[in-house]
């Protein structure tokens, strides 16, 4: 009785989520006013998922985590925790990830419910450096995301265009209770340009409009030596990226904000290993990772799927939250690491409850030269939005 109840709930759990996958979007293009001058904001907040396979693949679980350059949004302070094997002085870490989000007809970026982007395409590059000295780290990190179209121009002749976010973080951290306790700071650069393209090379492109601004990171790991267990927290403030260049009201036949506003960021994490190998060669483990988001509101803000269709569609009125689940393994000693997760995204409307992504990931240990070589990759699923990471790094 007891087995076919436990089936029956997996059962009823598994249609849930299917349904929250595939439910129809909930809003139409002429439910919001078109958007005809240039007196919005514009809403910018990481609701979705972006780093590296790892972090991508523990469904952004990683506050917690907090291990090498790439997890420094997530939580500054990792800049200065030391994996298992670093034990040099000094030591180094690089990271470089290619993300390629789902676009077609039907990509919803932030969950709009809006009809898809019919046109365009999306490139998203990450990557960073980081530098550890004894208990002391530093590093830089730039998450930049293009999105070029072809739209008409001057006579009504078509011409390429660009819209390039990035964003620019340089932090340290300190270690101040070895293995225990970790401190990290951050300032980041934020800065969104808008370009024509004026030549027949690939970076041939001419600034139109430019804005840009600034925010500080603040984060906190803790770890409880010998139990498996930490915990981390982190807090971005939120910024407001302001015009500094151009005059231009609309590019692309599209009016431009007055403001872009990142909102204030806050991320609360908890994490637990369990390994269960003797020898020193088997490295077995199994990790449990689970994260809170809150995010705040932004003032007379639309989303950025609005802002690309030019339809008036509110966004950030209030507070939101996100929940972040993930789970990791070494299945195969010294060879394969499995990830899976799941997270809530924030909902930025306030007709919606949020969108559930399912996640996956993997590490493969491939040869070696020099070094030893793994290939990873992660996929990040949900209603009307993919992302799929690839990646080829060093295996520890």
């Amino acid at each position: 009785m007891a087995s076919r109840r436990t089936g029956r709930f997996f059962e009823l759990l598994i249609s849930g989520v299917a349904l929250w996958l595939l439910w129809p979007p909930g809003a139409a293009a002429q439910d919001y006013p078109p958007i005809t001058a240039s007196d919005f904001n514009l809403d910018y907040a990481e609701s979705t998922v972006s780093g590296s396979s790892r972090i991508i693949g523990m469904g952004g679980a990683f506050a917690a985590l907090a291990e090498g350059v790439a997890a420094f949004p997530q939580n500054p302070a990792s800049l200065s925790r030391r994996t298992s094997y670093s034990t040099d002085w000094f030591d180094y870490d690089i990271a470089l990830d290619w993300l390629i989000p789902g676009v077609g007809a039907d990509l919803d970026l932030d969950n709009s419910g809006l009809p898809g982007l019919s046109e365009g395409s999306f490139t998203f590059v990450l990557g960073g450096l980081g530098l550890q000295f004894g208990r002391f780290g530093a590093g830089v990190y730039f998450r930049g995301r293009n999105y070029d179209l072809s739209a008409s121009g001057a006579g009504g002749v078509a011409e390429a265009f660009r819209f390039t976010l990035l964003e620019v973080d340089l932090g340290v951290s300190y270690e101040i209770v070895p293995g225990a306790l970790y401190l990290g700071a951050g300032f980041a650069g934020a800065f969104l340009d808008a370009q024509r393209q004026v030549g027949t090379g690939s970076g041939d492109f001419e600034k139109l409009v430019g804005f840009q601004s600034s925010f500080l990171r603040l984060g906190m790991l803790v770890c409880i030596p010998e139990s498996g267990l930490s915990f981390g927290s982190s807090f971005a403030y939120p910024a407001a990226l302001s015009r500094t260049e151009g005059e231009a009201e609309a590019v692309a036949g599209r009016h431009l904000p007055r403001q872009v506003l990142r909102p204030w960021e806050m991320t609360l994490g908890a994490s637990y290993r369990h390994g269960w190998g003797s020898a020193p060669e088997d490295r077995r483990f199994l990790r449990g990772a689970l994260d809170l988001l809150l995010l705040g509101p932004t003032q007379d803000a639309v989303t950025v799927q609005g802002f690309l269709l030019q339809l008036r569609q509110r966004a950030g009125e209030r507070p939101s939250i996100g929940v972040r689940l993930g789970a990791e393994s070494e299945v195969i000693s010294n060879r394969l690491q499995l990830r899976a997760g799941s997270y809530l995204e924030p909902a930025r409307r306030s007709d919606s409850w949020g969108r559930l992504h399912l996640t996956a990931g993997a590490d493969l240990r491939l040869f070696r030269l020099m070094w030893d070589w793994k290939l990873s990759f992660a996929v990040d699923f949900a209603s009307r939005y993919s992302n799929l990471c690839l990646g080829v790094g060093f295996w520890h």
